[in-house]
């Protein structure tokens, strides 16, 4: 069975690509994509235009060479293999083009060799991008678990805590480094008897799950209440080697539904205190419930109430009467007169007050009944219940007249640009933010934001969701970049959603609303650019670890410079992992920072006496320059050191012999102000804004040939406004560059 492979090849000669191709056909690959090309031109656009598995190229061409395309190809930043093929090549530039990024050479008299390694590198490119993707998978559920909203617990079979998220640290008070080996009995808030423990642990060493709502105890002191789901972890052989509890914070639960029990009981102790006799009826007249008075007031004990009908005691009831006070009920009070009988035969009139409650899952009748032969006791009460519902009617008036002002007060401050329109695209209302945005631009009918979209592919996607809008009912939502009223272009997030009517669900109108993405996009981009910078940086020392390995087993009497050469690519690695684990805490705000009173000018002492034969050795001098006052700052002695270490180092790696490099201090106001400045090649002007990103490197920092991973002043400046400070710089090519950093001053 053929397998399919898509090849460029780099050759001049067609014979020999005729003869490269007919190996391949041979090795059983069936050549499903195919492109020769021998000029630079020629595999740019093959690379920017194609997909390919596998790239192999000849050394030796007219005008064009295999290491000049070597360097096209790195260029691209591709993971494809890429073998030189060549009768010319000698085995010390084979070497060299290892060592140049190539993943393997073929000479054209042993091109037997050349179906197994493009095998070979074939299956390390699968292998290298199953690994990727594992490790994205990897990466994916660790940020699933610590941004989690529930708090996480993983212990090892006997009950040390090996691990908890972000969450279980807010939640608790703990730090990591606090409740890391201990076990989760910490926590123990004294109400789960001693035996649901057991029965706990119980079932998760059996391999089962455990479910239930426990009370903890905060670091403070202060408890909590969870509703926690425990299970084991098993090991591919399907042992259990950890215990996960996932936990949801349900204090305000517990307390509202500890809130609402009191609150029922207090209700059913008014109930029960009430004069009147007060009866729940469903729709078909049965006693559902009743408190004491009710009892009273037609002879008989609780149970036995729940057991009549109104017609057993109402003298006037029928079942039409009570169907049409349970329809009436639907929209108001009913106020009825009747009698009811005694068990000794006796009747007394009653005035009902009849209201529709929910009473579980069915809407049933509440009657208050009441005694009117005695109506003259009942007065003040009546009274009373009577402006307690006319509070409640104002109540909730003025309740639903805020929730309207609310709603408009909420559409005239969003800053979101929200439209209503009719059914058929015509404008009715817009807010404030809309009308900023598009002024008259977009005032009659939706379709008319077509107008004010620049983009082709943009254009269509809002006439699609316009037309899903307008002619299906149905919502859709679109991203698009739009010309604002002042002329910028911005990324915009449309959401159209059509209005229904309640009764019939017909579209009455059509909601418009667009929110500035723009932000996020850029956010997005540079994510995309950061992964894809930290990628590049780590895949070069891999490559020549790679390289350096396979020449050690080449030629093992060089393998003191290639050991030299693996180690110095290894402390470059492990610089990038540093910087990188340095950033990622300076973001998630995990850094220490431990502040203390230090004098700036011993620090600054000692760092130039630590660099001074590096300077010597370079034939550069370095001049320190300190103000007269006292120079003490508020600092973490080992960050500021490395701010201080990284515009040091950067001055004498970028400033030629005989160059000098000074140092200054000097008190301006409330804050220090230290100046580090050389005579160096200098920063372009078109550098100076993105000298503190990450991973930025200037061309000429790079053609000055010194390692660097780009981190560095991104971590100076992360360190600097860390301290309440502030870091700038100022550069002419070819003169030198200052960078200027200002701590506030400590006066104790």
């Amino acid at each position: 069975m053929s397998i399919s492979l898509r090849l460029l090849l780099i050759e001049d000669s067609e014979d020999d690509a005729l003869l490269l191709q007919r190996i391949l056909r041979k090795g059983g690959y069936d050549l499903v994509g195919y492109r020769r090309v021998d000029n630079e031109a020629d595999l740019r656009d093959a690379l920017e235009n194609g997909a390919w598995d596998i790239v192999i190229t000849d050394y030796s061409m007219p005008g064009f060479d295999g290491i000049v395309a070597l360097e096209v190809f790195k260029s691209y930043g591709l993971d494809t293999p890429l073998i030189i093929v060549s009768g010319t090549i000698g085995e010390q530039v084979a070497v060299n083009a290892m060592k140049a990024g190539a993943h393997d050479y073929v000479m054209k008299d042993s091109l037997a060799r050349l179906v197994p390694a493009i095998q070979r590198e074939l299956n390390d490119a699968q292998a290298r991008s199953a690994r990727r993707r594992a490790e994205d998978q990897v990466r994916q559920l660790s940020m699933a678990v610590e941004q989690s909203p529930s708090m996480v617990i993983i212990t090892d079979t006997q009950g040390s805590i090996e691990y908890v998220n972000p969450t279980f640290c807010s939640a608790t008070g703990y730090t990591p480094e606090e409740v890391l080996g201990q076990n989760p009995r910490i926590l123990k808030g004294g109400r789960i008897p001693p035996e649901e423990y057991a029965r706990l642990w119980n079932a998760l060493k059996s391999g089962s799950e455990w479910r239930g709502e426990m009370r903890n105890r905060r670091k403070d002191g202060s408890y909590y209440w969870a509703s926690a789901v425990m299970a084991p972890i098993r090991n591919a052989a399907g042992q259990i080697t950890h215990f996960v509890s996932v936990q949801e914070d349900i204090t305000q639960r517990r307390e509202a539904e500890d809130a609402l029990r009191r609150s029922e009981v207090r209700f059913r102790q008014l109930v029960e205190q009430a004069g009147d006799a007060i009866l729940v009826v469903d729709r078909t007249g049965r006693v559902l419930d009743g408190n004491q008075q009710a009892c009273a007031s037609v002879g008989s004990t609780y149970d036995e109430l729940r057991s009549l009908t109104v017609y057993d005691f109402d003298t006037e009831a029928t079942p039409q009467d009570v169907e049409a006070i349970w329809h009436a009920c639907q929209t108001e009070v009913v106020t009825r007169r009747t009698r009811y009988r005694r068990p000794d035969g006796s009747t007394f009139p009653v005035e009902l007050r009849i209201a529709a409650v929910d009473q579980l899952d069915q809407v049933a009748l509440l009657a208050i009944a009441r005694d009117v032969t005695e109506r003259e006791q009942f007065n003040e009460a009546l009274q009373m219940y009577n402006e307690q519902l006319e509070d409640l009617v104002q109540e909730r008036t003025h309740q639903l007249r805020r929730n309207i002002q609310q709603t408009e007060a909420i559409l005239e401050s969003s800053s979101d640009a929200i439209a209503l329109a009719e059914s058929n695209g015509d404008i009715r209302t817009t807010n404030p933010a809309f009308k900023t945005l598009f002024g008259s631009r977009v005032n009659r009918a939706i379709e008319q934001l077509l107008h004010v979209v620049t983009e082709t592919e943009h254009i269509e996607a809002v006439t699609q969701a316009l037309y899903a809008v307008l002619k299906q009912g149905e919502a859709a939502r679109v991203e698009a970049r739009i010309l604002s009223l002042d002329g910028a272009e911005i990324d915009m997030d449309i959401a159209m959603t059509p209005v229904r009517n309640h009764d019939d669900h017909e579209n009455i109108g059509i909601v418009v609303s667009l929110r500035d993405i723009t932000e996020l996009k850029e956010i997005n981009r540079f994510k995309t650019r950061f992964v894809a910078n930290a990628a590049h940086d780590l895949a070069n020392p891999i490559s020549n670890l790679k390289l350096y390995l396979h020449a050690l087993e080449q030629t093992p009497e060089h393998s003191a410079r290639y050991m030299e050469v693996l180690q110095g690519q290894t402390r470059r690695m492990e610089h990038l992992v540093n910087d990188l684990r340095m950033l990622s805490q300076l973001d998630r705000g995990t850094t220490q920072f431990n502040l203390e009173p230090m004098d700036l000018h011993c620090l600054l002492t000692d760092i130039i006496a630590v660099h001074e034969a590096q300077a010597a050795a370079n034939q550069q001098d370095v001049v320190y320059q300190p103000a007269a006052e006292s120079a003490m700052v508020l600092a973490d002695r080992s960050k500021l050191e490395r701010v201080i270490v990284n515009l040091l180092t950067n001055a004498l790696n970028y400033t030629p012999p005989g160059g000098t490099i000074t140092i200054g201090t000097r008190l301006e106001d409330r804050t220090f102000c230290l100046l580090v400045a050389d005579t160096g090649i200098g920063i372009a002007p078109q550098d100076l804004p993105n000298i503190f990103e990450r991973f930025y490197r200037s061309d000429d920092a790079k053609l000055a040939g010194v390692e660097g991973t780009g981190l560095g002043l991104a971590i100076v400046k992360e360190i600097v406004e860390a301290h309440r400070g502030t870091i700038a710089v100022s550069s002419t090519p070819g003169e030198g560059s200052q960078f200027r950093v200002t701590l506030p001053r400590y006066t104790g």
